[in-house]
């Protein structure tokens, strides 16, 4: 959930840091609604 917040304000940086650790997941997330997620929480 925390990374959701980051997420929003260092898309680019986080998104390299992701992709290591989870991969798939936060690349769905991402192009999903990374920006409904980051507003709600």
């Amino acid at each position: 959930m925390k990374m959701y917040m980051v997420f929003n304000l260092n898309s680019r940086i986080l998104y390299n840091v992701c992709l290591d650790g989870l991969g798939a997941t936060w690349k769905n997330m991402k192009v999903d609604g990374i920006k409904r997620h980051a507003s709600v929480i």
